[in-house]
């Protein structure tokens, strides 16, 4: 086998670690089953983390959220607040990791300097309270927090909002744009995040959740890999969504068996110039890639699906099974 397997399930098992138990919080399948090491590594990762574990971060972190929108008003900023990424799809693969905070500026008069200058303020104020284990703001994009208990990092991001037409008639949030700042290349962002989460949540019910399944277990390959593998949350979420609901509906016994599949969709994608740099986000709204070089990031996901695939498919051949095989689990 190309990968170690026991190392990976550690990995898992690290990720999904319960301070108040001491230990992983695992499903009741993955001790009752004798499926080899890299059968019940891809079976665990796919499976939703229980929902309650997100509302007990959602409820640890609102102290620090009611810290910030105090302190921001005291300075004349006043902010919206919104949980976006993985909790909100439950494609989480961390207990406690994963949650991501919109901090959004509801008036400006140069939208990036006054975003630059919201992002600064939120630091100064987080540093000065002295409860976290860390502050970083480095990459003048983003604001990666350590959190002391539970001990997890989440991600702040101020911006702006940008009320598109749609949104003016409708008043339905999930029609509102939000445009992102990274200061260090000069860039903005511009997207729909409440519509790319709830179409995701709309097709994933749709296909009885092998999207998310898939989403989790591409994952946590992805950071299990010694390599990197330089593709955000939101590249991987594009990148499955843009399947065909064809290609992605298999009953649940047989959910590793997508993964053949997914590693011929990322042929295309990597071949494909026009494909890949047509491929939209959910909301149909913003290019997943565009023109951004991300071929060899994908070429190398695709080698890590194509080593599990291999290994999968070696570690059952003694059961007379393949990855296409149904696995009760």
């Amino acid at each position: 086998m190309s990968k170690n397997y026991s190392t990976y399930i550690e990995n898992l098992k690290g990720r999904r670690y319960d301070e108040v138990l001491h230990g992983p919080s695992l499903s009741n399948s993955f001790e009752s089953t004798d499926y080899p090491d890299p059968v019940k590594y891809g079976l665990e990762a796919m499976k939703e983390i229980d929902p309650s574990y997100s509302y007990k971060l959602f409820s640890s972190f609102r102290t620090t959220q009611n810290l910030l929108a105090q302190r921001l008003k005291l300075v004349g900023k006043a902010i919206d607040v919104r949980y976006v990424g993985a909790h909100n799809t439950e494609t989480h693969v961390e207990l406690y990791g994963d949650l991501e905070l919109l901090i959004v500026l509801r008036k400006f008069k140069k939208a990036s300097a006054d975003v630059q200058g919201l992002g600064n303020e939120i630091v100064n104020i987080l540093t000065a309270a002295q409860a976290y284990n860390s502050v970083d703001y480095s990459d003048q994009h983003r604001i990666l927090v350590q959190l002391r208990k539970p001990q997890c990092n989440v991600v702040i991001t101020p911006c702006i909002w940008v009320d598109s037409t749609l949104y003016k008639k409708s008043h339905l949030e999930i029609n509102r744009s939000i445009c992102e700042y990274n200061f260090e290349s000069k860039k903005r962002k511009i997207y729909l995040p409440f519509l790319n989460m709830a179409r995701v949540n709309s097709r994933s019910r749709k296909l009885s959740g092998s999207l998310k399944a898939i989403i989790r277990l591409l994952r946590s390959l992805m950071m299990d890999s010694e390599n990197n593998i330089d593709l955000s949350y939101d590249d991987l979420v594009g990148l499955v969504y843009n399947m065909s609901v064809k290609e992605l509906a298999v009953p649940k016994e047989q959910y590793l068996g997508l993964l053949p599949n997914i590693s011929l969709h990322l042929q295309r994608v990597i071949t494909d110039d026009e494909f890949r740099q047509t491929l939209l986000s959910p909301s149909r709204k913003e290019y997943v890639f565009g023109k951004l070089d991300k071929v060899s990031a994908i070429q190398v996901l695709k080698n890590e699906i194509d080593e599990y695939i291999a290994d999968v498919n070696s570690s059952l051949k003694s059961l007379n099974k393949s990855i296409v095989s149904p696995l009760d689990f």
